[in-house]
């Protein structure tokens, strides 16, 4: 869908994506918070995908074949669930960063439109 984002008619409301560096959402709070919990739910997914990945490379290497059962019953070393949580760690931050970025522009944007209604009530006393 493709929208101006100066519109304000009842069609533009939803989930509007503006190009640029980073992804501005904008849209009701449910469309949002299904729009997080899928990127979520995929991240997750991502991140169990290169677990297995993993695990068939370290079985590969090891010369075992990767088959459905060696994979399941495979216990990686300390060192190496250490290194998958890092990776995991990262991934999340790489995927919700614009998230995350978006988020404290509107808490600041949220704090800017509260002081300018207070000074404002200041005005008309």
């Amino acid at each position: 869908m493709t929208t101006d984002r100066n519109d304000s008619s009842p069609e533009s409301e939803g989930l509007i994506f503006e190009p640029g560096a980073t992804a501005r959402i904008h849209g009701s709070q449910p469309d949002i918070a299904m729009l997080l919990r899928m990127v979520a739910a995929l991240t997750e997914e991502v991140n169990v995908l290169r677990t297995r990945l993993d695990t068939h490379e370290r079985l590969a290497e090891a010369g075992h074949a990767p088959t459905p059962l060696s994979v399941e019953s495979h216990v990686p070393s300390p060192e190496v669930v250490a290194e998958r949580i890092a990776e995991g760690e990262a991934l999340i931050a790489r995927v919700m960063h614009s998230v995350v970025e978006d988020a404290d522009g509107l808490l600041q944007d949220e704090q800017r439109i509260r002081a300018l209604w207070q000074d404002s009530q200041r005005g008309d006393s």
